[in-house]
Parts: C-alpha cells; structure tokens; sequence
C-alpha cells in the first residue's frame, strides 16, 4: 500500500533476519498491490520465518527506445534519464526498511505501507 492504495509493479524482497537462513524470497506487486512471493526466483511461497520486508519501485517513461544507430537515439536517452523517478522512499531499501513480517503456515498474509509517495529523480548512469 502506498499513500492508501494499492501499489502496482513494484519490487518486493524479503530477507530472513536469521543468519542460519539464507533463503530469499521475493516477486513483484500486481494491479492489486498483492506480491505472490517466490523463493529462489522457482518455487512458491517463502520458508517460515522473520523477514525484513524491503519495497522498491522506479517508473520509466513510456518512450520506445531506438536502436543505438538511431539519429535520435541520443535525445531519446536523455528524455528516458531526464524522466526516471525512484516512487518510494530509499529508506523501505533493502536494510533500511522498518518493516518486519513474520511467516508461517498460519499468518501468509501481511500488509505493508510505504507512505507517503515520493518523486526522486533516479541517478543516471556513468559513461554509457
């Protein structure tokens, strides 16, 4: 959830603060904001436990990129990186995140907020 509402397409990673258990199970919010975790990117679900629960989401503009040989490959590029924007705050990042769930067979289901909404200006890449 974020700002009240489902929040769609962003990534979520959950990371067991038991050192002994080093799996991560983790996937991607649908239009419902409803993320089905999958364990090692193959199996559904997420081994019992405590997890820290990191969310982040980036939003690209809706530009087709041009091949590289394109005239306007260059502009194109800049509009993309004058127009990516990091949508929630760094500090839900991975050991940042305030949020803690616990997993069992009896308790799957588990609400996370990352209110308020931000719009920061995502880094671009060096020397591409």
């Amino acid at each position: 959830m974020q700002d009240g509402k489902p929040l769609a397409d962003a990534q979520v990673i959950c990371l067991n603060i038991d050192p002994s258990n080093g799996w991560t199970p983790g996937g991607m919010t649908d239009a419902s904001g409803i993320v089905k975790l999958r364990t090692l990117g193959r199996y559904n679900g997420a081994p019992a436990g405590t997890y820290e629960v990191s969310v982040s989401k980036i939003e690209y503009p809706d530009i087709q990129s041009p091949s590289e040989d394109s005239p306007d490959y260059k502009r194109v590029a800049k509009e993309i990186a004058d127009n990516t924007f990091i949508v929630i705050d760094p500090k839900f990042g991975i050991g940042k995140t305030p949020h803690r769930v616990e997993i069992s067979p009896s308790n799957l289901k588990h609400e996370v907020d990352v209110s308020p909404a931000v719009r920061i200006k995502a880094p671009t890449a060096k020397g591409g």
